[in-house]
C-alpha cells in the first residue's frame, strides 16, 4: 500500500465499533472520529481527509451529514457503513455503502482493505466529470452508489 490515508469517520457510537476501526488502522488509515455533523465539520475546517465514512446508524442522520459535508469539502468520497442488521439507504452524494458484520474480524478487515484500494486507485476515479462533459460512464458510477456487501455467505 502507499502513503497513510486519512479517514474521517462519523459515528455516534464509535465505542461499538472497536473491530471496525482496529481494522481501518490496520489497513493504515490515519482515522479521525467525529461524533456528530458539527463534529465532523469543524475537523474537515482543519484536516484534509481522503474520505469520509458515515456509520449508518438509527439515531445518526446520515442524510444530513452527507448533505453537510458534501458543501463543505465537494471532493472528498463519502461512504456509509450499515452494520448487517441495517438496511443501507443510498442517497445523493454518497460515493459507496460498506455493508457487513462490524464485529466480524474477518469481514471489517476485507472491507478496510477494499476501502484502501478503492481510495488508492487514481485521483481521477473518485471525482464525477466537470459539467458539459460527454464522459457518461464516469457520470453515472459517480451518481450511482456501490454496495459492498459482507452478509452473503
Amino acid at each position: 500500500m502507499s502513503s497513510r490515508l486519512t479517514l474521517l469517520f462519523v459515528c455516534n457510537e464509535c465505542e461499538l465499533y472497536p473491530v471496525l476501526t482496529s481494522a481501518l488502522e490496520s489497513a493504515d488509515f490515519h482515522l479521525i472520529v467525529a461524533r456528530d455533523k458539527a463534529q465532523a465539520n469543524g475537523i474537515l475546517k482543519q484536516v484534509v481527509v481522503d474520505a469520509v465514512l458515515i456509520q449508518q446508524g438509527a439515531s445518526l442522520a446520515g442524510r444530513s451529514i452527507c448533505a453537510a459535508l458534501k458543501r463543505q469539502s465537494p471532493r472528498t468520497p463519502i461512504l456509509l457503513f450499515a452494520d448487517e442488521d441495517q438496511q443501507p439507504e443510498a442517497y445523493p452524494g454518497i460515493y459507496s455503502i460498506l455493508h457487513a458484520d462490524a464485529q466480524d474480524e474477518v469481514l471489517t478487515r476485507a472491507v478496510a482493505v477494499f476501502l484502501r484500494q478503492s481510495l488508492d486507485s487514481s485521483p481521477e476515479a473518485h471525482m464525477a466529470p466537470p459539467p458539459g462533459s460527454s464522459d457518461s460512464t464516469a457520470h453515472k458510477s459517480s451518481s450511482q452508489p456501490a454496495l459492498l456487501t459482507g452478509t452473503d455467505r
